[in-house]
């Protein structure tokens, strides 16, 4: 999780969840047509998603031609589950014991061998990146700042 999103409004997760559900990048105008038991008007998801756009929770991803002349596509920058956890550690304020307690949660409530597998793969390549991740240390009596590899090895328990 690099980035935290900022807050989204009602409509603009409406609109993620158009984009995640049609699998494909939409227009504006068919953001509109798709959603006919909505009143929302042209002009007001032009609103949304330029501030979508700001949010970088979309991006345009192309051009489709139009009666006369092209309207820019519209896809998601963010899955449906990476913006569930981003809210819910924005929201909850996570610490580290929060988080090992959102794990055995997890771990606890799954069933099958594959989600397990699934999760230990996960855990093992962090836990490569973390190892061989530099790590900027800075000398306390000259103030300069210099990069060293993390060379600690855990030791065996």
């Amino acid at each position: 999780m690099a980035r935290i999103t900022p807050r989204l409004t009602k409509t603009e997760k409406d609109i993620l969840d158009f984009l995640w559900e049609y699998g494909r990048p939409l227009s504006a105008s068919e953001i509109v047509d798709l959603c006919p038991n909505r009143n929302w008007k042209a002009s007001y998801i032009y609103l949304v998603l330029q501030s979508m756009l700001k949010k970088k929770v979309i991006r345009i991803e192309g051009f489709r031609p139009t009666v006369k002349n092209y309207a820019r596509t519209f896809s998601p920058t963010i899955s449906r589950e990476a913006l569930l956890v981003h809210e819910m550690v924005r929201d909850l304020q996570f610490n580290k014991e929060n988080i090992r307690n959102l794990l055995v949660y997890l771990v606890d409530s799954a069933s099958a061998l594959e989600t397990i597998t699934s999760m230990l793969e996960l855990c093992e390549s962090k836990k490569r990146r973390l190892k061989t991740e530099e790590t900027a240390t800075t000398d306390l009596y000259t103030n300069e700042i210099s990069i060293k590899p993390n060379t600690k090895e855990e030791s065996p328990k």
